[in-house]
Formats: C-alpha cells, structure tokens, sequence
C-alpha cells in the first residue's frame, strides 16, 4: 500500500495540466488514462496520446515506489468530487492498494485501486486501467538532455495540438519551448511543475523560407517601417534602468563577463537592469574590443581572456571611445 498525502489544490495541478494530452478515443484505452506513479519522493502524472505528451510533478515526504494507471473518466470525475477554493483547500489522501475483484471460476484475482479520502468527508475509490505501464521517463530523459537550443524559426506546427498547453499555465506563466534537430520532438516546460514533448513537428532540414514567403501579401503590405513598431514591442530599457551607454557600464558589463566566463547577453540584461537592445549592444562592444567572440545563434558567446587579462581589457575601455546617450539603442 502507498499512501500519499497532498491538498485538493496540488490534486488539481497534478491532473489538470495533463487530461488534455490523454486520447479521448474509447478505441484507445493504451492512451486514454491518466498514469500516477510514485518514485525518489515525488509523484508524477503522466498522459499521451502518441502525438503530445504531458507530464507534471508533486514533492513528497516519504512514500512508498507505486504505479497505477486510472481512466481519463476516472481522473475527471476525482476533479469534479475534490473541489478546492481560495479559502478552502481540503487536505486528501490518496491510497494506491491492492483491490479483491470478484471472478467467475471461483479464483480471487487482485488488480490496484485508488481511493481518494477527504478530511472534509467525501471518498472515491476507482479501479486501475489495465493499461501497461510505459516507460515514458527514458522518452522525455534523451529529449530533454539532447542539444539544448530554442525552436527553429522554420518549425511547423500541428494547430490543433496548441490549446493543449494552456492547461499546464498559470496566469503569469510562459512556455518555455526547446528544440533540436529536424524531426525531433518540441520540449515544452513550465516552470518546475510541468514538461511535455509535442511530438508531431514537421522537419525543417529541406523546409526553404523563401519558398513559403514567395507571393506572400505581407511583404508587400508590410514593407518598410518607420521603427515604431520596434519601440512599441521591444522597449530598450525600463524607464528607471538608465539606458545611457557610457564607459562605466560597458566596464560593469566586461567585469561580469570576465569574472563568470559566461558571455550571456540575457545573463547582462538581469545583472545589469537594462533592456535586451541595450544588453545586445553592450556585448557588441565587448567583441570590438576582443573580450568575447562573435555572436554563435542563440548561445553563449565565447570568452577570449581570463581574470589575469581583465585589468588590460578595462585599460582599453576607457582608453577607447564608448557611444553615449542619443543613439537609439
């Protein structure tokens, strides 16, 4: 037996999440459940339908390793009993046990159960699907330590797969998606809570941009600009964050560079409280003066001196001439 305690509120962010990922066909019943199992202290919730998957994570004090997989009906109707509230969050305890299942040649087979208890009353029990296991943390283990790079701007979507991570966001919360090489599936995460792959991507190695832009009406009806759609989308900085470039903080920007090895311009937005164009432009001037390397895609930057070599590379900033306020950055 594994007993499992946890509030309706984690119940609820533990299965919300991934019930979208489930199949909703009843010829599908490899698909159409929700998995639940126990391991190194934390609870996992697993569903897919082959083309997504979604899996989301609770933290647990001491419980014993289990496994069951419950009917996506099932896992609806434990939602619908368990409700919870901004004032009200009943405290659960779910039990993962053997069930005594009646038969017809007089054997006693068992199967699992899950029984969910209340503190306030209510009590659910279900049986287990018969539905294997799969082994999905191998799948997510190689996508997820695999190159780490950001989507490919020629990747191809499947649409009608996008509303399926809404469910996995809070109000605040972003997707952060990563990509790797043509065919490979999408890794979807948000924040700790929540990572899933999208498996149906189209590959981009003969994918030609320009061929899906040939007679497009947006070029030539957006052709041009003045700029302030930039201004608008993509500020430099936040009012207060101080936007003037000057000697003393590309000096702060090298120093930080130097000192990490980390030639990160995000890395310089956060320490240095600027915008991201401000952040660009100070990296920029770092590679003029052969701090750091030239820009490789999305990584990070190459840092060409060490700590020894810094007091000569701050020389040659003040030495040099640094742009200052007025240019649009």
């Amino acid at each position: 037996m594994t007993r499992i305690d946890l509030s309706t509120t984690d119940l609820h962010e533990l299965l919300v999440p991934v019930l979208p990922h489930a199949s909703t066909g009843k010829d599908d019943p490899h698909y159409n459940i929700v998995r639940l199992q126990v391991t190194d202290r934390v609870l996992y919730a697993v569903a897919t339908d082959r083309y997504t998957l979604g899996a989301t994570r609770h933290h647990l004090g001491d419980a014993d390793p289990a496994k069951i997989a419950i009917s996506v009906v099932d896992a609806r109707n434990i939602l619908r009993t368990f409700k919870h509230a901004k004032d009200y969050d009943p405290r659960l305890t779910l039990i993962i046990d053997q069930l005594q299942l009646p038969s017809t040649d007089n054997a006693t087979p068992t199967g699992l159960s899950l029984r969910v208890d209340s503190e306030d009353g209510p009590r659910l029990t279900v049986q287990a699907s018969a539905a294997p296991h799969i082994a999905w943390q191998p799948i997510v283990a190689k996508a997820l330590h695999r190159s780490r790079t950001p989507v490919s701007p020629a990747v191809l979507l499947t649409p009608q797969y996008m509303s399926r991570w809404a469910r996995a966001a809070h109000k605040w919360d972003h997707l952060t998606v990563l990509g790797g090489r043509a065919r490979d599936p999408l890794v979807v995460l948000v924040a700790h809570r929540f990572i899933g792959l999208w498996m149906p991507v189209s590959g981009t190695d003969d994918f030609d941009p320009e061929r899906a832009l040939d007679g497009n009406p947006w070029l030539e009806e957006l052709a041009g600009g003045d700029g302030e759609v930039e201004e608008l989308l993509f500020p430099a900085a936040a009012p207060d964050a101080g936007t003037d470039l000057d000697t003393d903080l590309l000096v702060q920007a090298a120093e930080l560079i130097v000192t990490t090895q980390f030639g990160s311009t995000s890395m310089l937005q956060r320490k240095l409280r600027v915008g991201f164009f401000m952040a660009r432009r100070l990296m920029d001037l770092l590679e003029e003066h052969d701090i750091v390397g030239p820009a490789d895609g999305t990584s990070a930057r190459e840092v060409l001196i060490d700590g020894l070599g810094l007091d000569d590379a701050v020389e040659r900033i003040r030495a040099g001439e640094v742009e200052t306020a007025g240019e649009d950055v």
